[in-house]
């Protein structure tokens, strides 16, 4: 168990952080911030001899793919206007999802 979080402390950080805290806000993060430092407690006594380096984060280069060109399927496109039921100029039509707040 780590060490307790005091009202006081609380108290201290919100004044440093120009926040204003109800008494229940208080009391409130009082109770999360000790919560927080238990689970870091936990991870502090977890065994991890066993476990495997997790350091594959450090390359110092981009993991890309090659850029291939696919041929096109013959039919796709027409496959895909069919499930569209309108077109303009080109492009196909989709049903507005946004609403004008003016209408």
């Amino acid at each position: 168990m780590s060490k307790k979080i005091t009202v006081e402390e609380v108290r201290k950080t919100a004044d440093l952080a120009r926040i204003k805290l109800t008494k229940k806000e208080e009391e409130k993060f009082t109770k999360d911030l000790d919560n927080i430092l238990d689970f870091f407690a936990d991870i502090k006594e977890a065994k991890s001899e066993n476990v495997e380096k997790f350091d594959h984060y450090k390359l110092n280069r981009n993991q890309l793919r090659t850029d291939e060109v696919l041929e096109k399927k013959e039919g796709l496109v027409e496959g895909i206007k069919e499930n569209f039921p309108d077109s303009e100029n080109g492009y196909l039509k989709v049903k507005s999802v946004l609403k004008n707040s003016n209408s």
